[in-house]
């Protein structure tokens, strides 16, 4: 539901956005963007302990690379800077050994950003641009399947900080191709089990790197 609720947002923004656009002479630079995006995404592998009688013994989840996909609306303050609201979702292949025995499962999130972003280096075409945010875990799960069931850990609320070099290039005047790195840092955090139960596993990592390709919408 409260993705539902953020995407509305957006899309309100930039309806309203693009009705005021069209009203301003067609010459006057153009502030606000949408960008919809997807690529990799990869998760360091952990070693983490369980809190629970049935889960006393370390705990290896190794990662695959993933994919990620989101969507943001941004304003372009002046040449130099802009500020960036998005959302974000990730997703990584993993496997859970517990007491020698593997579990095929997944380690997700949902998160929510705000990043500031400042011009490097531009010209007619391309802008490349270095930034900083600040990202909060609307949720994180990690699940796996056990004995014809699926077992979910999750956690929601995390504060984060990451790092971005992207690459903007520009179509026409509408329309830009952006490339965008990623590197994100969240403090260490525990994930309860969704089905009631005590277990929870403890010191968690998520550090993700992600790689983007999307395409600018300037209104």
């Amino acid at each position: 539901m409260r993705l539902v609720q953020f995407i509305a947002i957006i899309m309100s923004v930039f309806c309203f956005s693009s009705i005021k656009t069209e009203a301003q002479n067609k010459n006057q630079e153009r502030k606000f963007f949408l960008k919809l995006y997807g690529g990799g995404s990869h998760v360091s592998n952990m070693n983490i302990n369980g809190q629970d009688a049935e889960l006393l013994n370390s705990i290896n989840v190794d990662t695959k690379i993933g994919f990620s996909s989101g969507i943001s609306i941004g304003y372009q303050w002046n040449e130099k800077i802009a500020t960036v609201l998005g959302w974000e979702y990730k997703s990584n292949s993993s496997s859970t050994s517990i007491d020698n025995m593997e579990y095929d499962g997944n380690y997700a999130s949902n998160t929510i950003y705000l990043d500031g972003l400042y011009s490097l280096y531009k010209n007619d075409k391309s802008t490349l641009y270095t930034g900083a945010g600040l990202a909060m875990i609307e949720e994180i799960d990690l699940d796996y399947e056990t004995n014809g069931s699926e077992v979910s850990f999750s956690d929601s609320g995390r504060i984060g900080v990451h790092l971005i070099l992207a690459y903007d290039y520009e179509l026409s005047r509408r329309w830009i191709l952006n490339t965008e790195l990623r590197k994100s840092f969240f403090s260490k955090f525990d994930l309860k089990e969704e089905g009631g139960s005590n277990q929870t596993l403890v010191d968690l990592k998520y550090n993700p790197t992600t790689l983007n390709i999307g395409i600018k919408y300037m209104f």
